[in-house]
């Protein structure tokens, strides 16, 4: 059974490069600083759902 981890990329700013560069090196989501929680939580959700 291979593992698959998913993760999401936390950024100071988010801009469209840095968007391609975190899909390029296979990240699942990203979110930027600061934090809202509600995001995070439903960036979460997203990911189990597709699993």
């Amino acid at each position: 059974m291979k593992l698959q981890i998913s993760t999401i990329a936390l950024t100071a700013d988010v801009n469209t490069a840095d968007v391609e560069k975190c899909k390029a090196i296979g990240m699942n989501n990203y979110i930027s600083k600061p934090i809202d929680k509600k995001l995070l939580y439903h960036k979460i959700l997203e990911l189990l759902k597709s699993k």
